[in-house]
C-alpha cells in the first residue's frame, strides 16, 4: 500500500468510488435479466432504482446510457428528474436515452424538447425522440415522424415505426403500407437477421395497429 506525503493510500479507497456506480449497473443488469427470462409480462424490480440511478452518476458514458434505458423500463416517475440533466449532455447516445426513458415515464413537459429534436441528424438522438413522442402519443408528432420511416438508420426506422404505431393516427398508414414491399430498402449498414425479423414484425404490429393488417 502506497504512501504520498502523510497521507497513506489504499487502492479499495481510490478504485471502489470509481467502480461502484459501473458494479451496482451491471449487478442490476445481471438480476434484471434473471427476473425477465422467460416472461414477457414479468414487472422489472423496482427495488434497482437505487442502482438504476448510482449509474448516472458513474460518468462512464456507456453505464449512464444503460442506467437510463433501465430507468424507462423500470417505469417509475421518480426517475423523471434525476434523468432530466442528460438533455443537456454532449454525447448524443445520452439524449437519445434520456429523451425515449423521459417519454416512457410519462414526462409530458418534454414534448416540446422531443418534436424539437426530430430536426436533429443524430440517429441516437432521432430515434430516442421518436420512441418518447410514441410512448406519449403525441399525436402533433406523426408528420415529422413519418419520413423517418424510410430513414437509412435501423434504429431511427424501426423507432418511428413503432411509434406512428403506438400513437394510431391512420395519418401515417400510407407510409407504412408503401414500406411493406421493402422494409429494408436504403438501410445501411445491411440489418442482421435478427434485425430484420424485428423490423418485420414492428412494421406488422403498427400497421394493425392502424387498422390494416399486413
Amino acid at each position: 500500500m502506497p504512501i504520498w506525503g502523510e497521507f497513506r493510500v489504499s487502492w479499495r479507497n481510490i478504485v471502489l468510488p470509481v467502480l461502484g456506480p459501473i458494479a451496482l449497473v451491471l449487478v442490476a443488469l445481471t438480476v434484471r435479466s434473471c427476473l425477465w427470462q422467460g416472461s414477457d409480462n414479468a414487472t422489472p424490480n423496482k427495488e434497482l432504482l437505487p442502482a438504476y440511478l448510482n449509474g448516472l452518476k458513474s460518468g462512464e458514458p456507456g453505464i449512464v446510457v444503460a442506467s437510463i434505458n433501465l430507468l424507462g423500463d423500470l417505469g417509475d416517475a421518480e426517475a423523471i428528474e434525476p434523468i432530466r440533466p442528460s438533455l443537456k449532455s454532449e454525447d448524443p447516445r445520452i439524449v437519445g436515452a434520456a429523451l425515449a426513458a423521459l417519454g416512457k415515464l410519462g414526462d409530458k413537459s418534454v414534448t416540446d424538447t422531443l418534436l424539437e429534436s426530430l430536426r436533429r441528424d443524430d440517429p441516437a438522438i432521432l430515434a430516442g425522440a421518436a420512441t418518447g413522442l410514441g410512448a406519449l402519443k403525441v399525436k402533433q408528432a406523426v408528420e415529422p415522424l413519418t419520413p423517418l420511416v424510410e430513414n437509412g438508420s435501423y434504429s431511427v426506422r424501426l423507432a418511428a415505426i413503432v411509434a406512428l404505431g403506438t400513437i394510431g393516427d391512420p395519418a401515417a398508414e400510407a407510409a407504412l403500407a408503401k414500406l411493406q414491399s421493402n422494409p429494408f430498402a436504403g438501410l445501411s449498414p445491411t440489418p442482421s437477421d435478427l434485425e430484420r425479423a424485428d423490423l418485420e414484425k414492428a412494421l406488422a404490429t403498427a400497421l394493425g395497429q392502424l387498422g390494416k393488417p399486413k
